[in-house]
């Protein structure tokens, strides 16, 4: 069924060219890889395509509807039918479908949330089915092959560099791919235009930004935890001459970046 419905829908799309306004601020299937399902915490989803019953997929416009994962609920935002959040019993993994989600709403209605993954570990759709608050399938975007092949040419890939201190970066650039503007603020990621022409350079005494060129003053690893997000293992803390005095890389346990952070603003890799 998810494969029937997911063809239509990407049928639909090529001929209304869906995706030729906003595509930055939905959520492409190749955004990222999740491979275990805790990964999913403070995840928000913008499908491209939305289906209720077995009524046929219709486009959505970009942020007209969110599937929201925290730690302990989910929470679906721009459908009238639903007007609940929904607490989080049970979650596991499906050898079938990719991850399930066992809910319960604020008056234990039950309610169940599938994951559906292929075999790379991508994202494909979200099945919610309720007996209280019906059946709705959130299809993501995808990209043609050839907007992966040329993403994967302009962006850094999060495994591409193995850092365990500062003298890793030495002479590398890293292009981000995704932003979370204000992380003090809200976990959404949107992702970076090419125009933007945003990196980071690393040099022995200086570190090249969009923003200018600072000098290096000092930097140092650490081990270090964060609330939100259990995959980061430790942190290079860098300090810098002039305005932007100070940034961090943050690492997880393969020593790979996760994300890079400046003010408020972290910077995620292409997965």
């Amino acid at each position: 069924m998810y494969a029937r419905n997911l063809l239509f829908f990407l049928l639909l799309c090529l001929s209304t060219n869906l995706f030729a306004q906003d595509e930055l601020a939905y959520s492409y299937i190749t955004d990222k890889r999740y491979r275990v399902v805790h990964e999913l915490d403070g995840e928000v989803f913008v499908p491209a395509g939305y289906q209720e019953a077995l009524a046929d997929p219709d486009p959505v416009s970009a942020g007209e509807i969110l599937v929201k994962f925290f730690k302990n609920k989910v929470v679906i935002n721009g459908l009238e039918s639903i007007t609940d959040d929904f607490f989080i019993v049970n979650r596991y993994p499906d050898r079938k479908v990719g991850f399930v989600y066992e809910l319960m709403d604020s008056r234990n209605k039950t309610a169940k949330l599938k994951v559906v993954m292929d075999e790379q570990n991508y994202v494909m759709l979200l099945y919610f089915n309720s007996k209280k608050w019906g059946e709705h399938t959130f299809y993501l975007a995808e990209k043609t092959a050839n907007d992966v092949a040329e993403d994967k040419k302009y962006y850094t890939s999060n495994g591409q560099y193995f850092v365990r201190s500062f003298s890793n970066l030495l002479d590398k650039k890293i292009v981000p791919y995704q932003v979370v503007k204000d992380h003090t603020a809200s976990v959404n990621k949107e992702l970076i235009e090419k125009d933007a022409k945003i990196f980071f350079e690393f040099k022995e005494k200086e570190v090249k930004t969009k923003w200018g060129n600072y000098t290096l003053k000092n930097a140092k690893t650490a081990e270090f935890k964060l609330k939100d997000d259990s995959t980061v293992k430790s942190r290079i803390a860098i300090d810098l001459k002039g305005k932007l005095k100070q940034m961090y890389i943050y690492l997880n346990y393969k020593k790979e970046i996760a994300f890079i952070e400046v003010g408020k603003q972290r910077f995620y890799l292409m997965p």
